[in-house]
């Protein structure tokens, strides 16, 4: 009986030890860490607390824009913007290229902060000159689809490292985009990523190609076109032996496993004389 007596009055010690002012302690629940992702069709973005460091729209990622509240489709609007070497200074003109609404922009204005108009022109300036950076078409307002490089291609939202190479090796392969739908050719790649992409890239720069004359060539020098196989480049080439001379496109895709679906793309490589 003394033991238990012993017994009940450590445990009571230890539990009044653990609690401030000998109370006992107090437990909440901490909000899913997914709030954090919410958007203005949804949540809404977690203000009740400053932000440790002054916020640059300019140098907004995905993550940091759903965690102020941005929904997808602004966050596109605003690395569009960027991705072609324009700089935002002023609230007003962040909410003039993201859409978001005058709410939100009334919750976040406090915590923006924009660059001096000569200090970011400045170094714009600088970024231009810099190497390996996406300046082809800029002055037209799109981004060189040619020239960007894989890990620039990464900023899209579904464009990871083993996507961003394929598109680079297949674009290698073409010897260049000819045309903007090319990209949906690269294999894996979801069509509606591929949309993403031509939001910010574009063939502004289609490199000059020497069409293959499919009257002369060989079924070697055919199969050289990245979509055509060797078994297609044969039956091109027994078509040609069997009718004299191929006078149009349509007749070589109607021939078996013919990709008839990207003549368009195709005839971009080849001549009929």
């Amino acid at each position: 009986m003394l033991g238990c007596l012993f017994l009940l009055q450590g445990a009571e010690y230890i539990y009044n030890s653990l609690s401030p002012n000998g109370k006992a302690p107090n437990f909440r629940l901490v909000p899913d860490a997914g709030a954090a992702f919410g958007t203005e069709e949804g949540i809404r973005p977690d203000t009740t607390s400053p932000a440790p460091y002054p916020i640059n729209p300019n140098y907004l990622n995905d993550f940091r824009g759903y965690v102020l509240g941005m929904s997808a489709k602004q966050i596109d609007r605003l690395l569009v913007y960027r991705v072609s070497g324009n700089y935002l200074y002023s609230a007003r003109e962040f909410q003039e290229v993201t859409g978001i609404s005058d709410s939100l922009l009334a919750v976040l204005s406090p915590r923006l902060r924009f660059p001096a108009r000569k200090r970011a022109v400045h170094k714009a300036r600088e970024k231009v000159g810099r190497p390996n950076q996406l300046t082809d078409g800029a002055r037209q307002g799109a981004v060189s689809l040619n020239t960007a490089t894989a890990e620039e291609l990464r900023i899209i939202r579904g464009i990871g490292p083993v996507l961003s190479e394929r598109i680079v090796r297949f674009r290698n392969a073409l010897g260049g985009f000819q045309k903007d739908t090319q990209l949906y050719d690269v294999y894996g790649l979801d069509p509606e990523v591929a949309t993403r992409v031509l939001g910010r890239f574009h063939v502004v720069d289609p490199p000059s190609v020497e069409a293959i004359n499919i009257n002369m060539a060989t079924a070697g020098e055919l199969a050289k076109n990245i979509y055509i196989t060797s078994s297609v480049a044969r039956k091109i080439v027994a078509y040609r032996e069997q009718v004299g001379s191929i006078g149009s496109f349509d007749e070589i895709s109607r021939l078996e496993g013919f990709p008839s679906e990207k003549i368009d793309r195709i005839k971009l490589y080849l001549s009929l004389k």
